[in-house]
């Protein structure tokens, strides 16, 4: 029970971090946009 929350904890953790590093990636991009126009 226990070792199946930690397993689970894991997996969202990394959805959090793959959500928020596109988040990142995306206002990088926007922020190249912006400089080249």
């Amino acid at each position: 029970m226990v070792l199946h929350l930690q397993i689970h904890n894991q997996g969202v953790c990394q959805q959090v971090q793959v959500l928020e590093s596109a988040a990142a990636l995306r206002a990088v991009a926007r922020n190249l946009l912006l400089r080249l126009v």
